[in-house]
């Protein structure tokens, strides 16, 4: 109720209250096959939060719209669960879209020929399988950790100079994934400090670059047009204030519409297409699939950043925690999700500081 109210918000897999302070953690009860580009096909409808009328449905519905968070932006909720292996998927999945298109655009030569690419792939390939010897085990991460700092920092450099859509959401996958994956490195081998300075940097150079994509790339000069009937089933009016809200790092919220229903009014073009419409054409439904996929990135981002303080106040590497998680029952989930609470005495704690500030 206190998300539906707005008394918390959910970023990612971390839900916060008005202050700032995280009141819970949410975490997957299994590992989850994810599209690294995101799903058009999620339930969109649970989007619309404020139309719930059955209370007894609250915490399907919060579940409900973290899983499509989850699916949108093709990272796991929870950072302990996203594994070597489920990075290296990822990529080798980007890879394989990357190889399907034209061979005669010049940007896919640069990426498929990349000596950073085969570098990524490795150390991906070589972290998915770690052995359990502790000798082997550090001297792979730290090995590991050395490459992914140079392949990100080639990515960055790719993805900053990118100017076709589909060239700009390959480089900030392979960008988003090597500083992930070097992040997960430090924590693993107790870094703790430097997992959480490498996540904000990357998480901040992708931020910067994901909202380029989506202000120049995806809304454009004309982003009233997705005001169009044609979008109506898979763009829901708060997804796309949401959309403007990332794209411009302003929180208008709603107000957003009648700013584009304004622009809307003036845009013959506009107003022509949707007379004229037959429909969605591949290339506007990519970029409806990519912009929902970067909005719902950026939150997960925003949740791993919580979780990497959390592992560093407590002193627990990613695979440590996990295997906690994998000891609970699946009677403790709820519809697939794990609802981490604070301790009794954490939340008297917090009970008493918010009862102090609103005296």
């Amino acid at each position: 109720m206190g998300v539906l109210s707005g008394k918390y918000s959910i970023h990612g897999g971390v839900i916060r209250d008005v202050g700032g302070r995280i009141v819970r953690h949410l975490v997957p009860a299994a590992s989850t096959a994810l599209n690294p580009m995101g799903l058009i096909s999620a339930p969109f409808d649970i989007f619309n939060t404020f139309q719930l009328r059955d209370i007894a449905k609250t915490t399907q519905q919060l579940v409900g719209m973290s899983q499509a968070t989850m699916a949108l932006s093709g990272l796991n909720l929870a950072v302990s669960a996203v594994g070597f292996a489920v990075l290296y998927n990822s990529l080798k999945k980007v890879d394989e879209r990357v190889k399907a298109i034209d061979k005669k655009v010049s940007w896919i030569k640069i990426f498929l020929e990349s000596e950073r690419r085969a570098t990524l792939l490795l150390a991906a390939d070589e972290l998915s399988s770690l052995p359990d010897d502790t000798a082997h085990r550090t001297h792979i991460l730290h090995s590991s950790r050395e490459r992914l700092g140079h392949a990100s920092m080639h990515y960055r450099e790719h993805l900053e100079s990118a100017d076709d859509l589909m060239e700009a959401m390959a480089y900030q996958h392979f960008f988003c994934t090597a500083f992930l994956m070097r992040a997960r490195c430090s924590a693993e081998l107790g870094m703790f400090d430097n997992a959480v300075r490498e996540l904000n940097a990357g998480t901040t150079d992708w931020l910067k670059e994901g909202q380029r994509i989506a202000k120049g790339m995806i809304l454009g000069d004309g982003p009233e047009r997705f005001l169009q009937k044609d979008y109506v089933e898979i763009l829901p009016s708060a997804k796309l204030a949401e959309w403007m809200d990332f794209a411009h790092a302003e929180n208008r919220g709603i107000a957003w519409i009648d700013t584009l229903r304004s622009n809307y009014s003036e845009s013959s073009v506009a107003r022509i297409k949707g007379l004229f419409s037959s429909g969605l054409d591949e290339g506007e439904k990519e970029q409806v699939v990519f912009m929902h996929n970067l909005v719902a990135r950026s939150s997960v981002l925003e949740g791993y950043k919580s979780q990497y303080e959390c592992f560093l106040e407590n002193k627990i590497t990613p695979s440590a925690f996990y295997k906690g998680i994998d000891g609970l029952t699946k009677e403790s989930s709820v519809d697939g999700m794990y609802i981490l609470a604070p301790t009794e005495a954490m939340a008297a704690a917090s009970r008493a500081q918010e009862t102090a500030l609103e005296s």
